[in-house]
């Protein structure tokens, strides 16, 4: 605003105010929308026109009383040191003052949540315990003896623990515990020294949706929520230990006293704390061996105290204390064995035997500590995560240390009167630094100068392990405590020191590449010089102690899914009749409950298995230590579980394996043992379609696939709309059991359509083709079963495109030849023969070689499977053998009866070859007959004639 005259406290004030802003939908109950609200005051007038504005009253600035309020705010917001405005009682036409403080519109949100145990505390509630508290309606009605009495109640705040932070629900709830995740940490700068002994460690946690009952927050724009995700955290930094110190992403379980902050604007909070966890995750070396690998655990901190101040505390009434924590890893695929450690158990009689699970859930875990004492100070430090670590880093080259080395002050927020070494002022300092969230106590309420004071403070045995090589992370929290002086009458206000972000804190850079000399770190109060070290000497996952004995039982894991087993490799089979094959290996079964050195194991192990055989096989299992059994989880496994029925399961026997290999739980914790596997050979009989194949140098001498007929068996899906028609047919299950066995299928398949000649391509074209799929099977497809006629070769499936041309719709057998004009029959015979050289030097082994073959003992065999005609003519009077031939054998057979032997002489080969290229052309549709046998003719006469 710009004032037009000038103006002088007291006079009338001549003005008019308009306004229009937005409620956001759902800030009220009744208010689901978003609303604009608009209005004015005067109700109408003219911004041109003061004739229109209003007029009103002032008052003179009364005489002040300054009040102090202490405090918790961070730097560069607004500070919540309140004036309370109180006037001296004047005569006049006054109107009661109201508080200095601007009134702050506040949306109250609804006060419980569902299914909490109370609802949660209002505003209201708030007020009347905290009366005179900035905000509190009373202000704004009360007259001036009210407001001398509201403003006496806030300035007891300062100096009252009871009255500056009462219990919210002391009858039902005097102590309560929360779980969250805290969202800022600092340790604030303003605290009032009648109540405290140091200043606070403040902490805003979001807690789980069950405890947001416990919430009544305010956040910095004024807004109060009762019931929301905020629950603020206070108690005092002296008495925590710095190894205790949480970080912005902790996750966080308190107990402690439920109250009232007042003196602030209407907040709930749990203060003070004397029983504190926080946990986060960390990577540490493994301790298997050295330098071994990197792990990635979660390490929780639990700080019990029965003196956090200002209250004290009986522990054995708080406890046991029980919590929950995640794992540090989850998800399928992820390790399995679980384990804890207690790394850290100090105060008093306190053991690791103090904290136990009571509780192993999918993704949490449930300690329960019990102190030893109900008094005094117990800190303990546990490690959890898994010992079958996924994929583990080697820490080759990723172990060092940081040491922080000196501190520069630069500026020691500290002017007034000297009051430490002569003529100067000190600063009063407490620090604290964290690198990778290892925080290190600095100083507490030390003396310090500034830089122009020439001063560089050393540091002794501030070293931080560090394992990994992400970028270091500083963290830094601290406060300037200033002496009281006159100049500020009762206010006690201390100084923020620059302290880190609250994310990540401030990011240095990977150890390896700070390593091996000194850096500084500079804020605008201080400077940090540190040096990154080569080395480790800090915590592992598992002791050092131990590292051998977890060495061996961990060689194998993780192993316990379908994705991580041990490949024991393709195992051989042996010949029929040959003595079994043992293949051998060694593991261990390591599980709950079993204890070694402080390690505990909270999971079952489970070790899996899988083998592949090069044939079908009888496979039998040694035995195994008593509580340790083998489970055949699948012998078939490259084909998914339950595809083979149950009977060709148990005919074929095994071809591969998947195993489990696990223990009796308690009776087994850490057992070793041997799994043996024997394999010897199995016999099968001949699958359905052995017998198809006796005719497969014949046309339709294969298994035959239909989809012309088609077989009963196929699916039809006829052509509806763009989508063409499809015929699918699934064959029985075959099998090959011995070297070169071969499967042969003829697949009948209908022409397909083609685009017809001149018609453009269209979108909703469908070219024929044919699928053929055998998984894990080699395939090769062709016009006949002959090896070199291919059109396609593949493993598992092929696409046959083109089906027209490479496969035209041709049908053939063999039939006799027909009768000449003269009545008479005739056919080509075709013969073989058997010999051996004249000049070999084995005569007689020849002969007895040549008599083998040609007994009708062996060319019996030899004319079933269609090589050749036999050369007895007993067996042309065997009924049985005649019978066993199919149709093509035996028309060919009946033809032998006219056929006339032919030898065409040194040219035999190539005059064969011109006649059935002239039969083939004529099968083929090329050529009609005279043409085909014409040109078969002239090609023939130029060969003879050549010579």
């Amino acid at each position: 605003w710009e004032a037009l005259a000038p103006y002088i406290p007291g006079d009338s004030l001549h003005f008019a105010l308009s306004y229009e802003g937005t409620i956001a939908a759902g800030a009220f109950p009744d208010q689901p929308e978003e609303t604009t609200v608009t209005g004015g005051w005067p109700a109408s007038f003219d911004p041109q026109r003061p004739d229109t504005w209003g007029e009103a009253s002032t008052e003179k600035p009364p005489h002040i009383l300054y009040l102090p309020l202490l405090s918790r705010q961070g730097a560069g917001q607004q500070s919540e040191v309140e004036t309370a405005v109180v006037s001296k009682v004047e005569t006049g036409n006054r109107r009661p003052i109201s508080s200095g403080r601007a009134e702050v519109l506040r949306i109250q949100q609804p006060e419980a949540l569902a299914g909490g145990p109370r609802p949660a505390p209002t505003a209201n509630d708030f007020y009347k315990s905290c009366p005179g508290s900035p905000g509190d309606p009373a202000w704004n009605t009360a007259d001036v003896i009210e407001k001398i009495k509201l403003a006496e109640k806030l300035s007891s705040y300062a100096f009252d623990e009871e009255l500056k932070w009462p219990q919210v629900d002391p009858q039902n709830y005097p102590i309560v515990q929360a779980e969250g995740t805290l969202n800022k940490v600092e340790i604030s700068h303003l605290d009032s020294p009648v109540l405290h002994t140091s200043h606070d460690l403040d902490m805003r946690m979001s807690l789980l949706k069950e405890y947001r009952w416990l919430s009544l927050f305010t956040d910095e724009n004024g807004h109060t929520l009762s019931g929301g995700p905020n629950l603020v955290l206070e108690t005092e930094s002296k008495f925590i230990t710095y190894r205790a110190f949480p970080v912005s992403g902790d996750h966080v379980t308190v107990k402690g006293r439920w109250i009232f902050d007042c003196g602030h604007d209407p907040k709930t909070e749990i203060h003070p704390i004397p029983i504190f966890e926080t946990d986060r995750l960390l990577t540490l070396p493994d301790g298997i061996g050295i330098p071994g690998h990197l792990k990635t655990v979660r390490v929780a901190h639990i700080w019990m105290n029965s003196n956090p101040h200002p209250w004290t505390y009986d522990l054995s009434a708080l406890t046991p204390f029980t919590f929950e924590v995640q794992w540090a890893q989850s998800g399928y695929g992820a390790s399995k064995i679980r384990f804890y450690r207690v790394l850290v158990a100090s105060g008093g009689a306190a053991s690791a035997n103090d904290v136990v699970v009571t509780g192993v859930g999918p993704n949490t875990v449930q300690f329960t500590i019990t102190p030893p004492g109900s008094t005094g100070q117990y800190y303990y430090e546990v490690i959890l995560g898994y010992l079958d670590a996924k994929n583990p880093t080697s820490a080759s080259g990723a172990l060092h240390h940081v040491s922080l080395d000196a501190i520069k002050i630069l500026d020691d927020h500290d002017d007034g009167a000297p009051d430490c070494v002569w003529n100067h002022d000190c600063g009063e300092w407490t620090m604290a630094i964290a690198v990778n969230n290892d925080w290190r106590r600095i100083w507490f309420q030390k003396w310090v100068l500034d830089v122009d004071d020439d001063n560089l403070y050393a540091l002794s045995n501030m070293v931080v392990p560090i394992a990994g090589d992400a970028s270091l992370s500083l963290r830094v929290i601290g406060y300037e405590n200033d002496d009281w002086n006159l100049t500020k009458a009762f206010e006690f206000p201390g100084d923020h020191i620059s302290t880190s972000p609250q994310d990540s804190g401030w990011l240095l850079g990977s150890p390896s590449s700070l390593c091996c000399s000194q850096h500084t770190k500079t804020t605008s109060d201080w400077q940090l010089y540190y040096t990154v070290h080569q080395g480790y000497d800090g915590p592992t996952a598992l002791p050092l102690l131990n590292g051998t004995y977890w060495a061996f039982r961990l060689a194998d894991e993780p192993n316990d899914d379908d994705f991580m087993r041990i490949d024991l490799g393709t195992l051989p089979v042996p010949d029929e009749g040959a003595l079994p094959h043992l293949t051998e290996y060694s593991s261990y079964i390591t599980q709950s409950p079993l204890q070694k050195n402080g390690v505990h194991v909270l999971s079952n192990d489970v070790d899996r298995y899988q083998f592949a055989l090069d044939e079908f096989a009888n496979v039998s299992f040694g035995p195994l230590p008593p509580g340790v059994h083998i489970q055949v989880e699948e012998t078939f496994p490259w084909y998914y579980s339950g595809s083979l029925p149950q009977n060709l399961v148990d005919m074929i026997g095994y071809k591969s394996a998947w195993l489990k290999v696990y223990g009796d739980q308690p009776a087994v914790t850490d057992q070793q043992y041997t799994l043996k596997v024997y394999t010897t050979w199995r016999t099968l009989p001949p699958d359905w379609g052995e017998d198809q194949e006796q005719g497969r140098l014949t046309p339709h001498g294969g298994r035959l696939v239909d989809l012309v007929t088609p077989d009963p068996a196929a699916t039809v899906i006829h052509q509806w709309g763009s989508e063409p028609e499809r015929r699918h047919l699934t064959k029985d299950w075959a099998w090959q059991h011995v070297q070169e066995d071969i499967d042969y299928y003829d697949v009948w398949i209908p022409p397909v359509q083609t685009r017809p000649p001149g018609q453009p391509a269209c979108k909703f074209d469908r070219d024929g083709k044919l699928e053929i799929r055998a998984y894990d099977m080699h395939l090769r497809a062709g016009t006949s079963h002959l090896p070199g006629d291919v059109v396609a070769e593949a493993d598992n499936s092929i696409t046959l495109t083109n089906l027209n041309t490479q496969f035209p719709d041709t049908e053939w057998s063999v039939a006799p030849m027909p009768l000449s004009p003269d009545g008479n029959e005739g056919n080509l015979l075709f013969q073989n023969a058997w010999g051996a050289k004249a000049d070999t030097e084995y005569p007689n082994a020849a002969a007895l070689l040549v008599l083998f073959l040609t007994s009708p003992a062996n060319q019996r065999p030899i004319a079933e499977s269609g090589f050749a005609l036999p050369t007895h003519m007993s067996l042309l009077n065997d009924s049985d053998f005649l019978a066993s031939l199919d149709l093509s054998s035996r028309v060919l057979l009946a033809g032998a009866a006219t056929g006339q032997p032919f030898f065409y002489g040194e040219h035999n080969g190539e005059v064969i070859g011109e006649m059935g290229n002239a039969l083939n052309a004529i099968w083929l549709g090329e050529k009609d007959i005279q043409t085909a046998l014409d040109d078969a003719v002239a090609a023939v006469n130029e060969i003879v004639s050549a010579d």
